[in-house]
């Protein structure tokens, strides 16, 4: 049994050698132990960090970013740093309600499942992305006819539907030279609506 000490708490991980089938000469075993110094029950050698990250929206919880400790340990239930840790379900977050305004319950890039995945010691992450809701969009254009002028911005958007219309960066128009003349700009095909609601 460990002791705990002001550094932290020592863990029992294994003997400094194998259990030979028979004893045929004079053996030594020395305990070997790792300290838990952040008092989360688990060596500290023996962690592993497991991050979940949402995007366009967070986790039921509210929180878009989280991460979980593991311990790493071998099929016989031992501290191994060559082991896994198993995720569990208190693990996995509830995700799929909170979406951003414009997007909609997705799905995982990698799924986490509780009982199954296995995170080895280099560590990994996983990312759910809520999906993007197509009717709740619209689409702000700005066009020219080539030959007569130019537009200097970006010309096309995507927008909320009901979003401001004056959050819209305006393209500047230019007008060309050519051999009949000079173009010049004198406005749009319809006037600028005070919301996108279309």
């Amino acid at each position: 049994s460990g002791n705990t000490t002001d550094a932290g708490t020592w863990y029992f991980v294994g003997w400094d050698q194998k259990f030979p089938d028979t004893v045929d000469k004079n053996y030594e075993f020395k305990a070997e132990w790792s300290l838990d110094a952040d008092g989360d029950k688990i060596p500290d050698d023996y962690e592993v960090e497991v991050k979940f990250k949402a995007t366009k929206g967070t986790f039921d919880d509210g929180e878009s970013s989280y991460t979980i400790t593991g311990g790493l340990r071998n099929a016989e239930g031992n501290w191994d740093k060559n082991g896994s840790y198993t995720l569990q379900e208190a693990d996995i977050h509830e995700v799929g309600n909170n979406p951003e305004p414009g997007y909609m319950a997705g799905s995982w890039e990698e799924e986490p499942k509780a009982g199954i995945t296995k995170v080895t010691s280099k560590g990994a992450a996983f990312t759910y992305h809520y999906a993007k809701n197509a009717t709740e969009w619209a689409t702000v254009e700005f066009t020219t006819e080539a030959e007569k002028g130019t537009l200097t911005g970006d010309t096309r958007f995507e927008v909320l539907k009901g979003s401001e219309f004056s959050g819209i960066t305006v393209p500047i128009a230019s007008g060309n030279t050519t051999d009949a003349g000079t173009w010049y700009f004198v406005g749009w095909s319809q006037e600028f609506p005070d919301t996108v609601d279309k």
